[in-house]
């Protein structure tokens, strides 16, 4: 609920602007981040599984219209994704231990969109995203900048325009694993490394 609070602001202006709204759904693969190293000789490796199906939703309104050429705000919601990571440790006096736990992420997001539509339609933007991940009975909060870039076509119906493309979105930040591993730096430093798939929706 206090994440859904990073979202108001946005959806109380969007009336007060032009009235071009896009609703769009994407549908694609999540990767993550596999971090490993050394502490006071002892190896440890963290290993999910990638292509992990991802989906979401979001809503965005033009603020600036110059014909082809859109400037959006825009706010997003991401389901919650599950992936199995295998952590394992080469220890001296133990040998190598393994266990595997769920990693589970999902996120809010607020952002802006610049997007040229015209016979191929190109769009690249920003979106701040407050994430939430859970792995071995911890949840952790994140946020940070992720990268939006799409390439697609536009139907130009008269009132609805219905869109589809390809969407890569790649985080702008990330951590990097501490040693030895504690705390919330373990999920965070799992958190997903990038996106990419199908965002298809209606303008109107």
């Amino acid at each position: 609920m206090k994440r859904l609070a990073f979202l108001l602001p946005v959806l109380a202006v969007l009336p007060l602007a032009a009235q071009d709204w896009e609703a769009g759904v994407f549908l694609g693969k999540q990767d993550y981040k596999a971090p490993s190293g050394s502490f006071a000789g002892d190896m440890v490796a963290y290993t999910p599984e990638n292509n992990r199906p991802v989906t979401g939703l979001r809503l965005g309104h033009a603020l600036v219209d110059l014909g082809p050429v859109l400037f959006q705000v825009t706010a997003g919601y991401q389901f919650k994704t599950t992936t199995k990571v295998t952590s394992s440790l080469d220890n001296n006096y133990q040998g190598n231990l393994a266990n595997t736990s769920d990693f589970k992420s999902s996120s809010y997001s607020v952002g802006a969109m610049f997007n040229l539509h015209a016979l191929v339609s190109v769009g690249a933007g920003v979106e701040y995203r407050f994430e939430t991940y859970q792995y071995a009975g911890q949840t952790t909060n994140a946020s940070r900048p992720w990268g939006r870039v799409n390439l697609g076509f536009d139907l130009p119906l008269p009132e609805i325009k219905p869109f589809a493309g390809l969407e890569v979105d790649y985080p702008l930040t990330s951590t990097t694993l501490a040693f030895p591993p504690s705390g919330d730096n373990v999920p965070k430093a799992l958190a997903p490394k990038g996106q990419v798939g199908l965002y298809a929706g209606l303008r109107f």
